[in-house]
């Protein structure tokens, strides 16, 4: 969130923004470290751009689990998994 991201930047001035960054972050940055509000329009870029790495992180997330997780069903169902809490 913006508030989280404000609070990083206070916290860490000398690494943030990370490079290769998009110009509304590195905008951000710079208005953090002037001390100065963020126009709403550069918000709104901001937050877009945070839910589109959000949604592509979940999607890798789905997609590295899902076979992991198939496999964990398979072998429940086979009955090949140990009960939860028994000792190794």
């Amino acid at each position: 969130t913006l508030p989280e991201l404000r609070l990083f930047g206070e916290e860490h001035p000398s690494t943030w923004p990370p490079p290769n960054t998009p110009m509304a972050l590195r905008d951000y940055a710079r208005l953090i470290k002037e001390n100065r509000d963020t126009p709403e329009p550069l918000e709104e870029q901001i937050n877009a751009w945070l839910q589109s790495r959000i949604q592509k992180l979940q999607q890798a997330d789905r997609i590295y689990w899902r076979p992991i997780i198939a496999q964990l069903r398979q072998l429940s169902q086979a009955g090949e998994l140990m009960i939860e809490g028994t000792e190794v």
